[in-house]
């Protein structure tokens, strides 16, 4: 539904020709971009109409069906999944996406200690009589835990499917940018967690 509603709102806003951020407000604003002297970021790519041409049916299905992101994100636009097919994402070299693949390897690992050392998430399924009985100094750390639990799960999950989206050339907005006991809001907290549906909101929902 969101990819859906991206590639009909993003065509629609090509064909009438919507107001967009010129090549040198931009370069002065980035300060990605600034440092090449070349507009390549994905904000750039987001914001940038692409030919009228290439709202068709194949590029349509292509990105709906876009298989590193397909099942579960992160959200990309249609205007930057278009862009980094014909112009592959230069964000990320070579080094930055072996990088990031051993981070993803750390993920994996940290992941599965997690799981074999604490049972939290086995307590809280299985045995809720015993959660009933807790004190609140009892529970507050193993409500921690099963909330520190789904933030690695939920970051494994999404650097998995961005690192191959990344390896085929597609750069996606990076979910959990930020580890989940460095937050201090509400609001700072939703735009850590799931990074590229807010985006994804404030472009077509809260314009």
């Amino acid at each position: 539904m969101l990819k859906m509603i991206s590639f009909n709102v993003d065509m629609h806003w090509s064909t009438v020709k919507r107001p967009s951020e010129t090549k040198e407000t931009h370069l002065e604003k980035c300060d990605q971009c600034s440092k090449f002297g070349a507009c390549f970021c994905y904000r750039w790519r987001q914001e940038t109409h692409q030919p009228s041409n290439s709202y068709n049916f194949i590029g349509y299905i292509g990105y709906l069906f876009y298989i590193p992101l397909y099942i579960a994100g992160p959200t990309v636009s249609f205007n930057a999944w278009y862009s980094q097919v014909c112009h592959v994402q230069k964000t990320y070299d070579t080094n930055g996406i072996v990088n990031y693949g051993l981070r993803l390897l750390f993920d994996l690992f940290n992941i599965e200690l997690v799981t074999h050392l604490h049972f939290n998430m086995a307590i809280f399924n299985k045995n809720y009589r015993l959660v009933e009985n807790m004190t609140f100094n009892e529970a507050l750390p193993m409500c921690f835990f099963v909330l520190y639990f789904l933030w690695i799960k939920f970051l494994t999950i999404w650097r998995f499917t961005r690192f191959f989206a990344l390896v085929d050339g597609i750069e996606a907005p990076e979910n959990m940018n930020r580890c989940i006991c460095n937050n201090y809001t509400y609001e700072g907290f939703w735009r850590s967690w799931h990074r590229s549906f807010n985006q994804w909101l404030i472009r077509y929902i809260f314009i």
